[in-house]
């Protein structure tokens, strides 16, 4: 027999205090996961912070035809 218990959406609303905190949550988790994706890309090519965000403004050209 399987632990999982099926996800009760208006019963967290309600646990969190309502739609607007579930929402913040939600974009708050996104915020976390997209910061983790960077950091992942960001060592796994060696680069700091500061070289990251600047490729990611300006690509490099050799990517072009």
């Amino acid at each position: 027999m399987s632990s999982y218990t099926k996800w009760d959406r208006d019963a967290y609303i309600a646990r969190v205090g309502g739609k607007e905190e579930a929402e913040r949550r939600r974009k708050a988790l996104m915020a976390r996961q997209s910061r983790a994706r960077l950091a992942e890309e960001r060592k796994r090519d060696k680069l700091t912070q500061a070289q990251l965000d600047e490729e990611r403004r300006f690509p490099s050209s050799s990517s072009e035809t």
